[in-house]
């Protein structure tokens, strides 16, 4: 190419200066491209983003002419795609981004992280990272960038990308590495793939508002914007990775996973499997084979050195068929499904912790409450009146203040709940499921073939249940059945299969349901009683409410039962205190001293012990008017 000479007029020099700097610039980038592909596809970005980076502003208009050469644009796209094959290559070969099926674990699906995936197409895939975030428009705020992990030395910043220098025909590199202008590429491009940056993209608006700038954005919107579009591109850079081998799976099957649990329909499985989103169906059912290998060998283990119980129930549903045929007809399908709970203890509970002889020597004196259980039942009742009030009246109970130590709290506090300081420690449990029996629950032989089945898939022997017990919990039928279960088993000679260290337990909400039943059979009475509880449930139009209804109804029953006793307790506070209205009784309760009402409704109507109360003053009633009856006959009687 001839150089164009300059023009006369001095306002067209310095374009005319450009244009000549960047026909002689085109010749020395063509000469670099070419050494940089004899040299090897390793050394070009470093080569040439050390030519560029010797920028000057008076070089803008030149840098235009040179994005816009179409032949410059071919050899660096030529290059690009060499580039690009060689580091996906490089990336499909990586054992960190294959699952195979056989390897599916809770472990591996745990250990799960988009950040690692990231970091391994950083250190392998830099130009085509850069290439994808790029096109994502990935920009980074600098309050919220991690420590950067790649080396600046062979890393190449995209997002701010250096002008060419028309001064010098050289691309030499910019010696200035302190510079806060042109920082590299991985300090400014590492954005965070947290999981709670997923989360906070999915409800966000999708990719984000492009229109608005980073400026007008607040910092923590823009935050979730940037780690949207972070997201979108590592997946992205997955899709590719799954598109060149079906074995770079790492993202597909975790994703699959995620889809069957929620239990998306297989046709939109499908779907995304053509978009390289998941794998297959086939996939995922085999890797839930492998996972549930992995979680029964976890179990097995674990069993033999912590505590634990089972809990299992029935899971019935009715299976429909399209044509009905004698063969082909629609019936009730019964399974079982159950979990197992791990507690913090080393080894299962004792045989001798539970003494069912015992039983046989209880009196009725054992159940009378002695001087510390009766001061923890009026506590007890003191603390849930002060929530009933609390409940309806909380204004009126803070109306009186006092000052205390300059600070202005209110006068009477509700009083605490007594097991406060003896609760136990809150730990937390591991549950993990059982695999779901082909077995009728609600039928003695069902009940004796799933233990047998769980004694089996969980390994257990006569090692670990020699003087054990283990607690199966669940509702009172279960209970039942096992039992039964166990006396049909008296003579089975093994030890395990006996069933004997066994212990069903009665969960805490089936003990609730049935102790609600037992409160409202006992206060039903008839509708024409005047406080029987089916005349307040007909009155209140609670129809859903019923002693035989307690368990299909549990919550309408309890809130039922609930309303009723609140009810009254607000009614003895009213009585009690003397007012005529409630209007009055919240007047009443922000002038006066409420704790001390509560006190007295508690020893007057609410004593635990008000039964012998009573009985007692019935019994020195009578004796005081037989008393007197004596005392009268006795002057009657002549005088001897």
């Amino acid at each position: 190419m001839t150089p164009i000479p300059p023009s006369k007029n001095p306002r067209n020099w310095d374009s005319q200066r450009h244009t000549i700097a960047s026909v002689n610039q085109r010749r020395k980038i063509q000469d670099l491209l070419e050494s940089a592909r004899r040299a090897g596809y390793d050394s070009f970005a470093e080569v040439l983003i050390e030519d560029m980076n010797q920028s000057r502003d008076e070089t803008v208009h030149y840098r235009r002419n040179l994005l816009a050469n179409t032949r410059f644009k071919a050899l660096v796209l030529d290059l690009a795609k060499d580039i690009v094959r060689h580091e996906m290559k490089q990336i499909v070969a990586k054992v960190e981004i294959k699952l195979p099926v056989n390897n599916v674990t809770p472990e591996t699906l745990e250990r799960f992280s988009l950040n690692n995936i990231d970091n391994i197409f950083e250190e392998h895939a830099i130009f085509t990272r850069s290439l994808i975030r790029t096109a994502a428009d990935v920009v980074v705020v600098d309050s919220a960038l991690p420590e950067s992990t790649g080396d600046s030395s062979t890393t190449v910043n995209i997002q701010n990308p250096p002008v060419l220098d028309s001064d010098n025909d050289d691309l030499s590199s910019h010696e200035d590495s302190s510079s806060s202008e042109d920082d590299n590429y991985s300090s400014n491009d590492n954005t965070s793939l947290s999981n709670d940056s997923i989360h906070g993209d999915i409800a966000d608006d999708g990719i984000g508002n492009e229109s608005e700038t980073s400026s007008t954005v607040p910092i923590k919107k823009r935050i979730r914007q940037q780690r949207n579009k972070a997201l979108i591109a590592t997946i992205s850079l997955c899709m590719l990775a799954y598109s060149r081998s079906k074995y770079a799976n790492l993202l597909q099957m975790v994703a699959g996973y995620f889809a069957f649990a929620q239990n998306m329909p297989k046709r939109c499985v499908e779907v995304f499997h053509k978009m390289g989103l998941l794998v297959t169906n086939e996939t995922v059912r085999q890797a839930l084979t492998a996972n549930s290998e992995a979680v029964l060998q976890t179990l097995r283990e674990r069993v033999r050195n912590e505590r634990f119980f089972i809990s299992y129930d029935n899971m019935n549903f009715y299976k429909k068929v399209q044509d009905q045929r004698v063969h082909n007809k629609a019936h009730q399908v019964a399974y079982t499904a159950g979990y197992i709970c791990f507690m913090k203890g080393e080894g299962c509970l004792n045989a001798n912790i539970i003494n069912h002889q015992a039983i046989r020597d209880l009196k009725s004196a054992d159940f009378l409450l002695d001087s510390a259980g009766n001061s923890h039942c009026q506590a007890s009742t003191r603390y849930m009146l002060s929530q009933v009030l609390s409940r309806y009246y909380k204004k009126q109970l803070c109306v009186q203040k006092k000052e205390v130590d300059g600070q202005i709290l209110p006068k009477y506090w509700k009083w605490w709940m007594p097991l406060k300081k003896m609760q136990c420690a809150v730990q937390a449990a591991d549950i993990l499921p059982l695999p779901t029996l082909p077995h009728d629950e609600s039928k003695i032989s069902g009940t004796i073939e799933i233990l047998q089945e769980i004694v089996a898939r969980l390994g257990l022997d006569p090692h670990i249940l020699h003087d054990k017990k283990v607690m199966f919990k669940r509702d009172y039928m279960t209970v039942r059945n096992i039992t039964r279960a166990i006396y049909c088993k008296q003579e089975e000679p093994s030890y395990v299969y006996g069933f004997s260290w066994i212990e069903p337990v009665a969960g805490i909400f089936h003990l609730q349901m049935n102790i609600l039943k037992l409160l409202l059979t006992t206060f039903w009475g008839q509708s024409g009683d005047e406080f029987s509880l089916q005349r307040l449930a007909m009155a209140l139009r609670r129809s859903a409410v019923s002693p035989k209804n307690t368990h299909k109804e549990f919550h309408a029953c309890d809130d039922f039962f609930r309303t009723v006793i609140q009810a009254n307790v607000i009614a003895l506070c009213i009585n009690e205190s003397g007012c005529a209205s409630s209007a009055a009784f919240q007047t009443w309760l922000s002038r006066n001293n409420w704790p001390a009402l509560l006190k007295s409704v508690q020893e007057k109507y609410l004593n635990p012990l008000s039964v012998y109360l009573i009985k007692k003053l019935a019994d020195q009633q009578v004796k005081s008017e037989v008393a007197d009856l004596l005392k009268a006959q006795q002057q009657e009687w002549p005088h001897v």
